[in-house]
């Protein structure tokens, strides 16, 4: 198997600093060569298609359909992969923690396993991307060459969600090269790089040091390093930690990224979930609140960390089990109740013919007395007529001598 392309060699991003010192911005051109002038920088797209791909709703219903034998394999595989960012697994829900599961063994095969295997497992995956941006094949399939600005609207749609937008253009050049489709870069193809690499830095992070970095809790030593090179590369640190949210009109959202995190979760968890009025009164009236409304906000905020403390405990202790192993053994179950099903009808077959073999053997019997009954009364004729014939043999042989007497009294009576 040749192990080329994105999903081995990362994406290649010519870096912003050599852009700005040696090209004006009259200069830049949208032309796929014009990222070649310079030596490229790789970046690591594995957690970012896992991220997309894991909370694909197609993509889960594709992973569902693959056999538990692959499914507890390529949980083996991810167990020994050395992709084990604690703060990327803390921002997957439990569904997506499964997927991502998976689809990151599927990766170590591809990327390390033997040609045969890689293979089928390459085609799986891309089988995935494919039934999962049907919409974006379907444009790709039909171009040579497309803008990256086209790629951005594609992922404008899911720029709510931290980090989902840069996935969603990772996902769109794997399907681009997929196609054989070059996409043309501009002036913010360029601003990928730092975008990525600062992601994948946070992702590989221990959830503790995100939280610290993020201005929650004492800061400790081991973690002050870790800030210092968040400053060194970012404006904002802790935004960026939190989530990139960095507008004006994205405050509140922002404002409640950081209620989460001081919660121990990710937001992404429990996404679209919303407190409703009727709750929020009730909240407000049993803390004695309604004469200070001002208040709400802070016992909304408080249900928040509440809940994501809540949450956080379920996911922690969900996620030691494996829906795998159970589907598995429902599985064998149902084999084994199939195979019970099957021994039962083979039983009563057996025992249906037993029956009917027993109503034959029980005619043939009664068959055979009939036979012997009427042997007994043959033999029985026979010993009678035999004894008939017997007697009138003695009878005969009594009239002749009776008749031999006289003849020979007579004979002597005329002698004299």
């Amino acid at each position: 198997m040749n192990r080329k392309g994105i999903l081995f060699e990362g994406l290649k991003v010519r870096p912003k600093a050599v852009c700005a010192e040696e090209c004006r911005e009259d200069q830049i051109r949208e032309t796929s060569t014009y990222t070649y002038q310079v030596e490229m920088v790789s970046v690591d797209v594995t957690y970012f298609l896992t991220f997309a791909m894991a909370q694909n709703r197609i993509c889960q219903e594709e992973i569902k359909k693959l056999p538990s034998a692959s499914i507890l394999h390529f949980q083996e595989l991810f167990r020994e992969y050395p992709y084990q960012g604690e703060y990327f697994l803390s921002c997957l829900g439990y569904e997506e923690y499964f997927y991502a599961q998976i689809l990151l063994g599927m990766l170590c095969e591809i990327r390390e396993g033997a040609d045969e295997p890689a293979k089928e497992t390459y085609n799986h995956y891309v089988a995935f991307l494919k039934k999962g941006w049907h919409g974006v094949r379907k444009e790709l399939f039909f171009q040579d060459t497309i803008p990256f600005a086209k790629v951005q609207n594609w992922a404008g749609l899911y720029t709510e969600q931290p980090a989902m937008g840069l996935s969603q253009i990772c996902v769109a050049f794997v399907l681009a090269e997929c196609f054989h489709v070059d996409i043309l870069a501009d002036r913010n193809y360029y601003l990928l790089l730092d975008c990525m690499m600062d992601r994948n830095l946070l992702w590989n992070s221990s959830r503790e040091a995100v939280m610290d970095c993020s201005g929650v809790g004492k800061s400790r030593p081991q973690t002050r390093d870790f800030f210092q090179f968040l400053k060194s590369r970012m404006k904002y640190p802790c935004q960026a930690a939190l989530g990139f949210r960095t507008d004006a009109h994205n405050e509140f959202d922002y404002y409640l990224q950081n209620l989460f995190h001081l919660g121990g979760i990710d937001r992404n968890v429990i996404r679209g979930e919303a407190i409703d009025e009727k709750t929020g009164n009730i909240l407000i009236e049993l803390g004695n609140f309604q004469e200070n409304l001002s208040l709400s906000g802070y016992v909304y905020s408080l249900y928040i960390v509440l809940l994501s403390q809540y949450v956080r405990k379920c996911l922690e202790r969900i996620r030691k089990e494996n829906p795998a192993v159970w589907r598995n053994q429902i599985e064998d179950a149902r084999e084994a109740e199939k195979r019970s099903r099957t021994e039962c009808e083979r039983l009563k077959r057996q025992i249906q013919e037993g029956e009917k073999q027993k109503k034959r053997l029980k005619e043939a019997l009664e068959e055979s007395e009939k036979a012997v009954r009427r042997k007994e009364h043959q033999i029985q004729r026979m010993y009678k007529q035999q004894e008939e014939e017997k007697r009138e043999l003695i009878q005969l042989r009594e009239e002749k001598f009776l008749v031999d007497k006289g003849k020979k009294e007579y004979y002597t009576k005329t002698q004299q």
